[in-house]
């Protein structure tokens, strides 16, 4: 298993920054923003399949109203 970069927008990363200030004012200190992820991801796959987290995320993107068809960052061939 290799390292993983993963990316959040501001207000999750905002989240997780306050998750691991409050892991440091316990022990045993739990600040590890590692730690978090992982855990977060073993909740994720207790309660959901892998086709019950595609469906949530297109839901949560339809109701946003972001399409699919929007064009993402440009691609260079």
């Amino acid at each position: 298993m290799g390292p993983s970069t993963i990316y959040f927008d501001e207000a999750t990363d905002d989240f997780l920054e306050e998750v691991c200030i409050a892991g440091r004012r316990s022990k045993p200190r739990i600040d590890s923003r590692s730690a978090i992820a992982r855990y977060a991801m073993r909740k994720l796959m207790a309660e959901m399949s892998p086709e019950e987290v595609i469906a949530a995320i297109r839901a949560e993107s339809e109701a946003a109203g972001l399409s699919q068809g929007k064009p993402g960052r440009p691609r260079h061939f």
